[in-house]
């Protein structure tokens, strides 16, 4: 089966000269923890999550409204295609531990696969997507990625 049959087609976007608040309203808006980020063209430039904004907000001491999408997203995002297989999407999805790929046509965003929609398609379509598939493709995701040194944080004196 295509990746088109089960992304999520509804998406909100970002431009990458916006500020995080408009990410953090348009997750908001949407249930969801992942916008595309789009360049002056429309096309595709970036991904930006709610962790990212988190972090960065964390890590410059600034609230959202101060920083600019740019400065946090991760740039060229692994994408795939309306046209491949739910496998081959899964693949990438494993390959990178991403919960989620923007789904692109000529670098214009069309969806989003996400494990959600994975999950989803599992119940209501297992021979599409076969549980045990999904579940080391999930195991995959989470396993956790080596940390050198763990950063150092500034705590108030007592």
């Amino acid at each position: 089966m295509k990746v088109e049959k089960i992304m999520t087609t509804d998406v909100r976007t970002v431009r990458e000269n916006d500020t995080m608040d408009a990410a953090v309203k348009a997750m908001w808006e949407r249930d969801c923890g992942f916008v595309p980020v789009l360049g002056a063209d429309d096309r595709i430039v970036g991904v930006i999550t709610d962790r990212d904004v988190a972090i960065a907000s964390w890590t410059r001491g600034l609230a959202p409204h101060q920083i600019h999408v740019s400065e946090a997203m991760s740039r060229a995002p692994e994408c795939c295609s309306p046209s491949d297989t739910i496998e081959t999407a899964e693949d990438c999805m494993r390959q990178y531990r991403l919960r989620r790929l923007p789904v692109v046509e000529s670098d214009h965003v069309v969806g989003i696969l996400s494990l959600n929609d994975l999950a989803r398609a599992s119940a209501s379509q297992p021979r599409v997507v076969q549980a045990d598939r999904l579940m080391g493709t999930i195991a995959a995701i989470c396993e956790p990625h080596a940390i050198d040194a763990k950063p150092k944080v500034a705590t108030a004196a007592m």
